[in-house]
């Protein structure tokens, strides 16, 4: 199943070309989507040489995937904070994230973009008698911060709690970075697409990495690519999970406003062009997926209309609170910027001002509060219970793969033959698709995700198509193939 978002078919986007040779540049960022991208408009005065890399197209992946809300207001974040750290944390989170905002909204003035920028209300909400609680709890914690909360101004009937902040926002993510880009080009950044980064070596004052076929040495490097590709020295892959949500455009309109709900599975809406998006029903990578149906549920909605699917991929950190500083204490000449859970929108905004700051030796009021170096014991633990658990399905259970290949068209399976693993799946002709079902990460066991019929490393994130291409990383290659006269 191709991922082709509503942005992805309304955007026209430049094409950029591939490295071309050798190079060195004084800052390399790595990754060309909405961080990336902002990192280098912040930096485009520098008088620095500046090149983004970008494995496939801008912003093809979590930000053309996104729904495109501009917002503070994250879920139930600031009970979160509050409780886990302090009412001044939330604060000053919620500040940068404000911060954020209106930075987005002078830069579409300052720069005339034209990308469906319009002012609305967002809701949080639940339908569930159990979430209740929840719903009063961030009501609480928002007060306290000194926000203006609407409570129970909802009109569907069987919202049972809800509350509203008003003079949030949304866009057209896409619209909005290929505008970026055009102004940076002409500050002379360069931006190379289709142009893989990998086999990172850090030095005391330079990186070495390879791009394509070629060698690129930089002054500083920038990591904007939602998961860390390099495991040591400070093992994000210990501190990181990442989960998909799945979306739909339809060509009805029904709102003006953005909803999110607190129930499981959750549940999104806002307003698109002529139609409405609507989704959710959050996931890690690797779990199983055969009983979602967004498009059922859509329908049961929205009725038998028109409609564009497509499932975005983020990154949740350990603590709770994205990692934006000093990629480690190690090397102050490596940055990067990650664990946004959904809320890249403002928070690429906020890991830019960050990272341009540090560069430019410029204070910044929030560089502590996102600095990678600390954490929280109890919120850590926790966290890291999940991604045990999925590390033992990844490493161990998935080996105990079935001994037979009894395969229905458009299914997938790790199967044990002749004493080896392999990941074979069959498609609609009966071929079959044959790899070694190894993730090029760590070596964690993939499963297959029977709703976008790829496979998913249920340790770590990366995702490969049926014929082992890689989709999204931290791998860095695609699954090893075979013959498929297995």
């Amino acid at each position: 199943m191709k991922n082709i978002s509503y942005w992805q078919k309304t955007a026209t986007a430049k094409q950029h070309p591939s490295i071309p040779q050798n190079m060195d540049v004084d800052i390399a960022i790595i990754g060309g989507g909405m961080t990336g991208v902002m990192c280098a408009y912040y930096l485009r005065n520098s008088g620095k040489k500046i090149a983004v890399f970008e494995q496939h197209q801008m912003g093809c992946q979590t930000t053309g995937h996104t729904t495109g809300k501009i917002s503070f207001l994250h879920g139930t974040i600031y009970q979160f904070l509050i409780r886990y750290y302090n009412t001044e944390i939330a604060r000053m989170y919620m500040e940068s994230n404000i911060q954020a905002m209106h930075d987005i909204e002078n830069i579409i003035k300052e720069e005339d973009i034209q990308c469906d920028f319009q002012m609305n209300k967002a809701f949080i909400y639940t339908k569930s008698q159990h979430k209740i609680k929840t719903i009063e709890k961030e009501i609480e914690a928002l007060t306290r911060l000194g926000v203006h909360v609407l409570v129970d101004q909802h009109r569907d009937k069987n919202i049972l709690k809800s509350f509203a902040v008003e003079e949030q926002a949304i866009f057209h993510p896409l619209k909005y970075l290929h505008s970026i880009v055009e102004v940076c080009q002409r500050s002379n950044i360069l931006f190379y697409e289709n142009s893989n980064a990998y086999a990172f070596d850090i030095q005391k004052d330079i990186t070495k990495f390879k791009c394509n076929d070629f060698t690129v040495r930089s002054k500083q490097t920038i990591f904007a690519t939602r998961y860390p590709q390099i495991n040591y020295p400070e093992l994000y892959f210990l501190k990181l999970s990442q989960s998909r949500e799945h979306l739909v455009y339809n060509n009805v309109s029904k709102m003006r406003n953005s909803y999110l709900s607190v129930d499981n599975p959750n549940q999104t809406y806002r307003p698109a062009g002529n139609g409405t998006i609507y989704g959710g029903y959050k996931h890690e990578v690797g779990k199983r997926t055969d009983k979602i149906n967004i498009l059922e549920n859509n329908k049961k909605i929205f009725g038998d209309v028109e409609s564009i699917a497509w499932a975005a991929q983020d990154t949740s950190t350990n603590r709770g609170i994205p990692y934006i500083g000093y990629f480690s204490p190690k090397y102050n000449h490596c940055y990067l910027a990650c664990g946004f859970n959904k809320w890249g929108m403002t928070l690429s905004h906020v890991s830019a001002r960050v990272l341009s700051d540090m560069i430019l030796h410029n204070d910044n009021p929030y560089q502590l509060l996102y600095s990678p170096e600390y954490g929280n014991t109890a919120t850590s633990l926790a966290s890291f219970g999940n991604i045990l658990k999925s590390s033992i399905k990844g490493m161990i259970i998935n080996r105990f793969a079935p001994m037979h290949m009894q395969l229905h068209k458009g299914e997938g399976k790790v199967v044990r033959l002749g004493g080896k693993l392999f990941a074979i799946y069959k498609d609609d002709h009966e071929k079959l698709h044959v790899c070694r079902p190894y993730c090029r990460h760590l070596k964690c066991i993939v499963s297959f995700n029977h709703l976008e019929k790829t496979w998913d490393c249920p340790c770590h994130g990366s995702r490969y198509d049926t014929d082992g291409n890689l989709i999204e990383g931290p791998a860095e290659s695609s699954l090893k193939k075979v013959d498929d006269k297995v």
